[in-house]
């Protein structure tokens, strides 16, 4: 047998007992977590969900705590993002086994500080988390779908500090809540004990306390003066994608345009004009006629490209707004594309991957933001999970959107969690910067959602339907929008500064013994 099926059953049935043991509880850990996310009701379990693999990594020398906290962050990846499969097997796989290396990392740097400061390293831990968290939103292979806030989407009085923290301090906050039970736990002294699991209630009761104060002036929703309409035309992926069928695909949302009555604005989902719309004459004056027969503005998901030289294109997944008239504006191009799906992370730098016959798509990534001015007020666009990147959002308030559009096509992932986890996150975006967000899909959920976090309106999954509602434009900057995410930025320093000592340790003894 090849030493690498050798290694890889060693690793999922260990000969010694004891750690089969240890790895069936991280791995039960892992479950834990993973259930605490939508669409299931159990955003509590975030809160005890990292007790046991701090119980069994903390004393460990680093290469041991990597391994366990792999075993652990795989599990919960593999339970939390198993619906990626549903387009391709491999594809979640990698996933799982790339990202599941940023928290194995960090539970080892934790560990070895563990080893000889116990306070510190307890101390830094929560910063560390967050850190790699922030660190996942980075460069091309950004992901950043796993981060421990969006367990909390059901609980809408506890995330209004997000317009302070960002998510990213709800993921903190749960950090803290887990080691503090951890150690109530494991702890001897009562009075210690009393006093950490006070702590440990506070750090909930009291930011769900401020929050019910907030909610409680928030007022009604659904008031706004702009009429939003939201197209939902539940078109299968063999339809949308089939060029014979292009011409139905436009018919389904000409009728539903024609149907949605008086708006201010009508939104298509992503991608719902599958063609290059902007080079395809005939398809163009069909969506223009569309938009004059409509007689408001009218933002469409497409395909564009432009042309670099002979036989050379960039393309890319865009939006684009048509006025009344039938003329169109400039397209917005995706800029956060969706690693391995999308593109291939450093495609120009690793052609050959790119020329893989895997199936994934080679667009470009937009360059510019854009904030379409109309009378009625101004929006930004963003693309699919472009939402969950709280630094976009930031941008568009501080260039002038008044509220943001979020085009999306959760199809691919069918009745899985998937649509539920993906729908959830425009919630936080809303509450960081305190602005409407309108969200349209190609199958559901789509629905609007005021800047409190309060969805209103909701499609249901898999209808074809017209989601009509009114939304307001935004005032003042919030604290997280003027600063972005100071505690991102904090735990990349204390990472980079943790391994640094370390380094300088280890070089020291290898020097002087």
């Amino acid at each position: 047998m090849p030493k690498i099926f050798r290694y890889i059953g060693s690793s999922l049935w260990p000969d010694d007992p004891a750690v089969r043991q240890e790895r069936f509880f991280l791995t039960l850990a892992g479950a834990i977590l993973a259930a605490a996310w939508p669409p299931l009701p159990l955003g509590f379990l975030a809160f005890i969900a990292l007790i046991l693999p701090l119980d069994i990594i903390s004393g460990k020398p680093f290469g041991a705590a990597f391994k366990s906290g792999y075993v652990f962050s795989f599990a919960f990846h593999f339970f939390s993002l198993y619906w990626i499969s549903w387009v391709t097997v491999p594809g979640m796989l990698a996933t799982v086994a790339i990202i599941s290396l940023y928290s194995a990392f960090i539970f080892g740097l934790y560990a070895v500080v563990f080893l000889r400061f116990r306070l510190v390293a307890l101390i830094l831990f929560p910063f560390l988390w967050v850190g790699v968290e922030h660190f996942r939103s980075l460069f091309e292979i950004a992901f950043p779908w796993s981060n421990l806030s969006y367990t909390q989407g059901s609980y809408t009085a506890f995330l209004q500090i997000c317009e302070y923290c960002g998510d990213l301090g709800l993921s903190f906050i749960i950090v803290v809540v887990n080691i503090l039970l951890w150690r109530v736990w494991r702890g001897h002294d009562r009075p210690k004990q009393a006093i950490m699991a006070a702590i440990a209630g506070l750090l909930v009761v009291i930011p769900t306390v401020y929050g019910a104060i907030v909610l409680t002036g928030a007022g009604q929703t659904n008031t706004g003066p702009v009429r939003v309409a939201l197209l939902q035309g539940d078109i299968d992926l063999e339809t949308k994608w089939d060029p014979r069928q292009r011409e139905q695909n436009l018919r389904i949302y000409d009728s539903l345009a024609t149907a949605a009555g008086p708006a201010d604005l009508l939104v298509w989902p992503e991608t719902a004009a599958p063609a290059y719309l902007r080079s395809d004459v005939n398809f163009l004056q069909m969506v223009a006629h569309t938009a004059e027969q409509a007689g408001c503005p009218m933002l469409v998901g497409t395909l564009d490209f432009t042309h670099l030289k002979e036989n050379e294109y960039e393309t890319f997944n865009s939006a684009i707004q048509f006025d009344p008239d039938g003329t169109f504006r400039s397209p917005y191009h995706k800029q956060k594309l969706v690693p391995f799906a999308e593109a291939v992370p450093y495609g120009k730098y690793l052609p050959f991957l790119v020329d893989l016959p895997i199936g994934w798509s080679d667009f470009e990534r937009g360059r510019e933001l854009r904030v379409y001015q109309n009378a009625f007020g101004n929006y930004g666009t963003l693309i699919c999970y472009e939402v969950i990147f709280p630094e976009m959002v930031n941008r568009y308030v501080r260039e002038g959107a008044q509220f943001l559009v979020n085009i999306t096509n959760d199809t691919w992932y069918g009745w899985s969690s998937g649509p539920y986890q993906h729908a959830g996150m425009a919630v936080f975006r809303a509450i960081e910067n305190r602005i409407w967000i309108a969200r349209a899909a190609n199958s559901g959920f789509s629905y609007f959602v005021d800047k409190y976090g309060r969805i209103y309106n909701k499609s249901r999954l898999y209808e074809r339907t017209i989601i009509r509602g009114n939304i307001s434009l935004v005032g003042e900057r919030t604290w997280f929008n003027r600063t972005g995410s100071i505690l991102g930025q904090a735990g990349l320093l204390c990472i980079g500064a943790v391994m640094c000592i370390l380094a300088a340790i280890w070089v020291k003894r290898r020097l002087f013994g």
